[in-house]
């Protein structure tokens, strides 16, 4: 159901593919679900009390927590466009660690080389939030990292987002762009062996670091996709909104 508590929330740009208020769970055979609001029915799912859900968030409440067993989970041809758009309200009070995922499609197993598309903090030499998009255009199908940004880590709740329109990648927070667009020859490559768009943590236990490791360690409201890049414009609408 849409937000009543908080209009704000339910402002979308087409084409929307996928929204998660994350506000609620509810039980269904042996996993735990939040629905998806765009109307598309792509329901985020993951085991039995393995998803922590009812924190106050930014809209209403119920924002995904760094003490996850497991990543929120659903699996849709409709989240593997040729262009995307990722978005996510997060509050984060300092550095919250080396590779803690956000949000992401796809993965190649225990190569752990990484998916087609995330929103994540880099290594060590790659401080900071990062969005990427895996192309096959690049030499072995590298990650194509747009440039990273620190201040979001204020502890304060920003926008931010991650696009990528066939060309190159980008980072903006609260509708601003982060450093310059990133060249990355297409198309996004989404021949992987898991093929699931995922929420608070990367898909593979075997690449973390350590228990819960890759967990984005605060809160997570409002996840989105989109089927296209949105453009500086309309994600500074959103973010004032």
């Amino acid at each position: 159901a849409a937000l009543a508590c908080a209009p704000a929330a339910a402002l979308a740009a087409p084409p929307l593919v996928g929204q998660w208020p994350l506000d609620a769970s509810y039980e269904d055979g042996a996993n735990q679900v939040t629905d998806d609001t765009s109307g598309n029915g792509l329901a985020l799912r993951a085991p039995n009390g393995a998803v922590h859900l009812g924190v106050p968030a930014l809209f209403g409440s119920g924002a995904t927590l760094g003490t996850n067993l497991t990543p929120l989970q659903v699996t849709s041809p409709a989240l593997a466009p040729a262009e995307v758009t990722l978005l996510a309200w997060i509050r984060q009070n300092g550095n919250p660690g080396t590779l803690r995922y956000l949000a992401g499609r796809g993965d190649d197993g225990l190569t752990c080389g990484g998916s087609t598309y995330a929103l994540y903090t880099g290594y060590p030499a790659k401080p900071g939030l990062r969005f990427y998009a895996r192309t096959s255009g690049a030499p072995n199908g590298a990650l194509t990292d747009a440039p990273a940004d620190a201040t979001v880590f204020d502890g304060q709740w920003h926008l931010v987002a991650g696009t990528y329109d066939g060309a190159a990648t980008r980072l903006y927070v609260d509708g601003i762009l982060t450093g310059s667009p990133v060249p990355a020859p297409p198309p996004l490559l989404y021949a992987l062996g898991g093929t699931s768009f995922f929420v608070d943590g990367y898909p593979v236990e075997g690449c973390s670091l350590g228990p819960n490791a890759d967990d984005w360690p605060g809160p997570i409201d409002e996840v989105r996709v989109y089927d296209r890049a949105l453009s500086a414009g309309e994600l500074a609408r959103l973010a004032a909104a």
